[in-house]
Parts: structure tokens; C-alpha cells; sequence
């Protein structure tokens, strides 16, 4: 016993030492080893992450401890006893960032229970020469490598843009963020005007202070009134803490706000254009059709519109969909540990599916489907009811996409059928044709002439008129 303590601590010492970074994960996913070449790696000391609990998730700021220990988090097949790996970024201490695979090895005891996960982490290179990463993991991947890349060109990483309409939207962000000018979010319900104005508010200078956010669809008006005085009285706001003095103010479905209401609001905000509280709106239609239907007053569109952003709907942005299901899954994986991740034939269907309630009706699907799943991967069984009826309404059949139409031929047609009808009818006789047809006589030739038809003789073959 004594000899084999010490030839663990030999052995201990020297992979403490080792350059090849090289953890181990308790079954309580508590980091309890990390060696010098995860230091070096991670740019983070041992005694900065050791004990601490490693979650799911992923984060595009490499140097911070919490994101080191999300991106050394056993998948969940790993305690499931299978060896795994997963492709990941890290920033060591000098030098630029570099990609690498972690392998994860499931280590057992006498009794055959998984109690801890050994980490090795490798160049990317090497991993070409191995297996595929698991497509359960292949789209944590995915998600990690795109917010690294927003973070390092936009410094934001909260907002998943693969394609080129939302990577509009984020440089959009970037922008408001730096300046306290009025922002107008527009997009179909669901498709995430709150969340985008939070994070603007984050990303600011005035990150600190409060953020509030009020629903005009929710809120009586008589409440909302008395809110928005307060705002705008300077020397009550001076008096509030630091961390609850409001620097931002959304107001959502900005057109339910009454329009005497809009009027009196935009009035303020025009009599006090030096107020230390920045404005945004969300609205849920497009602004033409709010201003010219007046469900938007013109003055304050005018106050709040400095800065326009027009989000996409997910069923425009569907690329997206595979990487908001995992952020939404990575989420939930403190509560679902045991959830590995999405069967491949899920966010295919996914892809197809419109999505009428965009961002949000995704949220409810995800989280609905990872209770019905409670581990292991989702499939189409853990989908939940209201999704598959949506989805069966959809599949009734193809899309239909309207084609021209040329009206004027049609109806010419269609006087042309009638008018050989009632010649037939009336055997040649224009006189009771026109009868036929409820016409005065002068009205039925310059109908005839019009269709070149004046010398037309009557044929026998058409069907009369039912």
C-alpha cells in the first residue's frame, strides 16, 4: 500500500509537470486536476479553477476562469462511460489563439462506476488523423468557434449570427453600443428585439447601471405614465444607487402605447434632450405601415429612430437554428446534466420548419423537448405536441409561390366563351344574343368589335351557358 501511494504521487508529480495538458473531472463535474500545460494553454493558474464546478457552455472571451471550465466540461457521454472528443479554442499565455481537441477518457473504479473524467488536450491536427468529432458535439463546436470569432471582430458574443443578415444586425449593435442614441428595434414577435436591446445596454459604457424594461402590451397605460415622468426627472434619478439608476429604458410594442401617451412622451424627450437615460422601442411591423396606419406618432418615431435595426425572422435566418437550439440546450445542462445533445434528424427537420413564432417559439421547443428527454440525445419522440402540430399544419403541402397572372386575357376569354355561347344559343342572331347577355344592341357590337369577333361566325360545338 505504501509503495503504490508513492508510485501515485511519482506518477501525480510528473503529469502536474507534463507539457501535454492534461486534467481529470470528478462525477461531480469538480475540477480536482490541472497540470502545467493546461496553465500554459489556458493562460489561467490551477489555483484559479481547482475545486470549482465545470458547466456546460459556450463563451467567446478565452482568458476568463469561467469559460475555461465550460470548455473543459465532460459531455455527458463521457459519464456515460463512452470516450469522446470536442474541438475548442484557447488563448494561452503568449502567443495568438489556437484550436484544439480535447479528448475525454471515462475512468473507473474497483466497483465499475464512472467517478472521474480524464482530459487530454491535443493540436487539431493530430485530430484529423482520428475519428470525427461526435455530431452530438459537432454543433458545440460550432457554437464555441462562432462566438470566438464574433467576439474577436465585434467584441460581442451573446447574439448567434452565422449568416449575413444578422451579422448586419450585430455590426448594428456594435454601434448603438458605443453612442446613447435612441435605438428602434423591428421584428416579428418572437424574433428578439428585448434581448437585443439588453444587450446593447451591456455592451455600453453604461453597462453598470440598470437596464429596464417595459411592456406596453402588458402594462395599463395609467401605470406606464407615472413611470416615464420619473424618468425624466433628473434629481430623483441622482439620488437612486449607481448599480439601480436606469442608463437604459425599452419599451416594448411600442405601438399599444396610447397615442396621446406617444405624444406627451415624445414632447418630453424633445423639451429634455440632455436626459442620462438612454431610449429604445420594439415594434412588430414595419414603421411605414405603424405611421401610416397612426398606430405610431409620427414625433415619436422621429425621437426614438436615430438608430434603425431591422432583425430578420428566423425562418430568413434558419442557418442559425442548429446553434440557438445548443445555446438554448447549454442553458438548461445545469439542471439536465444527462442531456447529451440533439439527433441529427431533429435539426434537419428543424431547418425545414418555418418557425412563426421565431426565436421565441424555438426557446419553448428546446426546453419542452429537454424535460421530455431528460438524457441522453433528443430525438423526435422527445418533441413536444404543439410543435409536431404546428409542424404537421405546415407539411399539408408545398409552399405556395404566386406566380403572374395576366387578368385583362383572362376575362377576354371569358367574354369570348360567353359571346359564342349566346350566338350559338340565338343561331346566329345578334339582336337575341345580346338579349342573352343582358346588352343593348350598340353595347354588344362595340364588345364584338373590341374582340375582333364581328366576323365570327356562330359555331355549334359550344356548350350552352349553365
Amino acid at each position: 500500500m505504501v509503495q503504490g501511494s508513492r508510485t501515485g504521487l511519482r506518477l501525480e508529480s510528473r503529469l502536474r509537470k507534463l507539457l501535454t495538458p492534461v486534467f481529470v473531472v470528478a462525477a461531480d463535474r469538480r475540477l480536482v486536476f490541472f497540470n502545467a500545460g493546461c496553465e500554459e494553454l489556458t493562460g489561467v493558474s490551477a489555483q484559479d479553477v481547482l475545486g470549482r464546478r465545470c458547466a456546460a457552455g459556450t463563451s467567446g472571451d478565452l482568458r476568463s476562469v469561467e469559460s475555461v471550465l465550460q470548455r473543459l466540461c465532460p459531455p455527458a457521454e463521457a459519464f456515460q462511460g463512452r470516450h469522446v472528443h470536442t474541438a475548442a479554442f484557447f488563448l494561452p499565455r503568449s502567443g495568438p489563439r489556437v484550436a484544439r481537441v480535447i479528448d475525454f477518457y471515462p475512468l473507473r473504479d474497483a466497483t465499475n462506476a464512472i467517478t472521474y473524467v480524464l482530459g487530454v488536450i491535443r493540436p487539431a491536427e493530430q485530430a484529423r488523423l482520428s475519428r470525427e468529432v461526435s455530431p452530438l458535439l459537432q454543433v458545440h463546436a460550432e457554437l464555441h468557434a462562432l462566438r470566438v470569432g464574433l467576439r474577436e471582430r465585434y467584441g460581442i458574443d451573446s447574439i448567434v449570427a452565422s449568416g449575413p443578415a444578422m451579422r448586419r444586425v450585430v455590426r448594428q449593435v456594435q454601434l448603438a453600443a458605443r453612442t446613447n442614441t435612441p435605438v428602434m428595434l423591428v421584428g416579428e414577435r418572437g424574433s428578439g428585439k428585448t434581448f437585443l436591446a439588453r444587450t446593447i445596454h451591456y455592451a455600453s459604457a453604461a453597462h453598470n447601471r440598470a437596464f429596464v424594461a417595459l411592456d406596453a402590451e402588458r402594462i395599463p397605460p395609467e401605470e406606464l405614465e407615472p413611470v416615464f415622468r420619473q424618468l425624466f426627472e433628473s434629481d430623483q434619478l441622482e439620488r437612486m444607487a449607481e448599480t439601480l439608476r436606469p442608463a437604459s429604458v425599452f419599451i416594448g410594442h411600442l405601438t399599444r402605447l396610447p397615442r396621446e401617451l406617444q405624444a406627451h412622451l415624445a414632447n418630453r424627450m424633445d423639451k429634455s434632450p440632455e436626459t442620462r437615460v438612454r431610449w429604445m422601442a420594439g415594434v412588430d411591423e414595419p414603421l411605414q405601415c405603424a405611421l401610416d396606419e397612426e398606430r405610431l406618432h409620427p414625433e415619436l418615431y422621429y425621437a426614438l429612430s436615430a438608430v434603425v435595426i431591422d432583425i430578420p425572422p428566423l425562418r430568413e435566418r434558419i442557418e442559425d437554428v442548429p446553434l440557438l437550439a445548443q445555446q438554448f440546450l447549454e442553458a438548461a445542462m445545469p439542471e439536465y446534466p444527462e442531456v447529451t445533445g440533439f439527433d441529427p434528424a431533429v435539426l434537419e427537420e428543424w431547418k425545414r420548419y418555418n418557425w412563426p413564432g421565431n426565436v421565441r417559439e424555438l426557446e419553448l421547443v428546446v426546453t419542452e423537448a429537454i424535460r421530455q428527454a431528460g438524457k441522453g440525445a433528443i430525438t423526435a419522440e422527445s418533441l413536444p405536441f404543439r410543435y409536431r402540430t404546428g409542424r404537421d399544419a405546415q407539411a399539408v403541402g408545398p409552399r405556395f409561390e404566386p406566380q403572374p397572372f395576366d387578368l385583362t386575357a383572362y376575362v377576354e376569354d371569358l367574354e369570348r366563351q360567353a359571346i359564342r355561347w349566346a350566338l350559338t344559343a340565338a343561331r346566329g342572331n345578334k339582336s337575341k344574343a345580346a338579349e342573352l347577355l343582358k346588352m343593348n344592341r350598340p353595347r354588344f357590337y362595340r364588345k364584338l368589335a373590341a374582340l375582333g369577333m364581328l366576323d365570327e361566325p356562330p359555331t355549334s360545338d359550344v356548350e350552352p351557358k349553365p
